[in-house]
């Protein structure tokens, strides 16, 4: 198994739960927290709790703005995508060939790890430099 920094593990979680908030909208998605570490086993290592960071990834998406918690807990997430996250997912930066979106959907359904780690941090510069939200 690849060993991943908590920094990489964010950029794969924070990569699945935007796809699948953008695959749900308009409509909230909502996913048992245990869920995305059985499913994807790979993003997670002995390291840390699979359950507590996928909730420290989400808490920290509704806090920037990407995501709205439609009444998450410690068991369940609740979620849709905002304004801003919809907005930044759908861009076409000139480095690449399709949409944030697209390239996350692309690379989350193949398990593509190395290329979802450098386009999260993209679409979130992206978000930033460009005021989304």
């Amino acid at each position: 198994m690849t060993e991943y920094t908590n920094i990489d593990r964010f950029n794969m979680i924070t990569a699945v739960l935007l796809e699948e908030a953008y695959e749900a909208f308009p409509l909230p998605h909502y996913i048992e927290v245990t869920t995305l570490s059985a499913e994807r086993p790979e993003i997670f290592g002995d390291e840390f709790d699979p359950d507590e960071l996928t909730y420290a990834t989400l808490s920290w998406l509704v806090e920037e703005g990407f995501i709205r918690d439609k009444g998450s807990d410690e068991r369940y997430l609740a979620y849709v995508l905002s304004l801003k996250g919809f907005t930044a997912l759908n861009r076409t930066p000139d480095s690449l060939d399709k949409s944030f979106q697209q390239k996350l959907k692309d690379n989350v359904a193949n398990g593509s790890w190395d290329a979802v780690r450098s386009i999260v941090p993209d679409l979130l510069r992206t978000a930033l430099v460009n005021g989304i939200g």
